[in-house]
């Protein structure tokens, strides 16, 4: 990615030693231009590019975040919906922090809330991360695949924003309580057995480890986690 942009850009050690107000310039430039690459390429094998490129501080630091917060209203759904789309990433070089929505995404939406817009990509990490309200976060999924199928940028990835939405809500429930209701799986992702991986996948990256029984896949039973071994004995 650093190759691309300085071919379009030029070189990015003269970018950054450019003046205070053209380097803010050409940093929103350079954003907006990798947003839409990041939407609308049709060869680009990580649907998570944006996130990964936010969250690349050892290359870019806080570059890019910073053009984020300064144009939050317009730019944190996008944000979001890339940290979102980087958890359902299979390729360990494509994916970003675990924590960066909670640790990243989260300040740079309760921003945005506080000045008074209404977005439901916000509202939603609020939901999850701040009041800890999941059935609140639940009713906000549909508005996040509403807003987002009217969004240019993000109507091509409605159902993926949406699933890996649901994930997260299943996965946190689990970690709260301890266990999940296949039917509640099933009422939000059809296909259970897939579902079941994913969170244990997220879950294991927690330290927790996820029991699944055999009844479960035909949406009977419920799911259950426990602290796994290594967390166990510290």
């Amino acid at each position: 990615m650093k190759e691309l942009i300085e071919k379009k850009f030029g070189q990015w050690d003269s970018l950054i030693s450019a003046g205070s107000q053209e380097f803010t310039q050409t940093m929103s430039w350079m954003l907006h231009w990798l947003l839409i690459y990041s939407f609308t390429a049709k060869d680009l094998t990580n649907s998570g590019l944006f996130a990964t490129i936010l969250t690349d501080h050892q290359l870019y630091g806080n570059l890019f975040l910073n053009v984020i917060q300064l144009r939050q209203q317009s730019l944190s759904r996008y944000m979001i919906s890339s940290f979102l789309l980087a958890r359902g990433q299979p390729k360990a070089k494509y994916q970003v922090n675990k924590n960066a929505l909670e640790e990243i995404a989260l300040p740079i939406a309760l921003e945005n809330l506080q000045t008074g817009v209404t977005d439901a990509f916000s509202s939603f990490l609020k939901a999850i991360y701040e009041d800890y309200d999941l059935d609140t976060a639940l009713a906000l999924v549909e508005d996040m695949g509403k807003q987002a199928s009217e969004d240019f940028l993000l109507k091509n990835y409605v159902f993926d924003i949406k699933k890996q939405a649901y994930l997260l809500i299943l996965q946190t429930k689990c970690k709260v309580f301890r266990t999940v209701q296949a039917a509640e799986i099933k009422k939000y992702l059809p296909e259970v057995e897939a579902a079941c991986q994913d969170i244990a996948n997220h879950l294991q990256a927690d330290g927790f480890e996820l029991i699944v029984p055999a009844e479960v896949k035909s949406g009977k039973g419920a799911i259950t986690c426990s602290v796994g071994k290594k967390n166990d004995s510290e």
